[in-house]
């Protein structure tokens, strides 16, 4: 059970490190198209995908947070 719990609080770190990382790259991405940056591509994209990669980062990081929280709980009741 302990190795369990190890993996849970490295995947809650890991996944909370890649939501951010993915924020990054998606809020750098539509700004650069919204600037003008990216000719190819019509301005408008660019906010629909800051939208866009807004929802998957803040779900990521939830699922991250959702594993630190089965980690406490697990422990709690393991005190017990």
């Amino acid at each position: 059970m302990q190795e369990n719990l190890a993996y849970l609080r490295i995947s809650s770190v890991v996944m909370k490190i890649a939501a951010w990382i993915f924020l990054l790259f998606g809020l750098l991405g539509g700004v650069l198209i919204i600037t003008g940056v990216v000719p190819a591509y019509p301005r408008y994209l660019g906010a629909i995908l800051i939208i866009f990669y807004s929802f998957i980062s803040f779900f990521i990081f939830l699922v991250g947070k959702l594993a630190g929280l089965i980690r406490e709980i697990i422990k709690e009741i393991k005190k017990e």
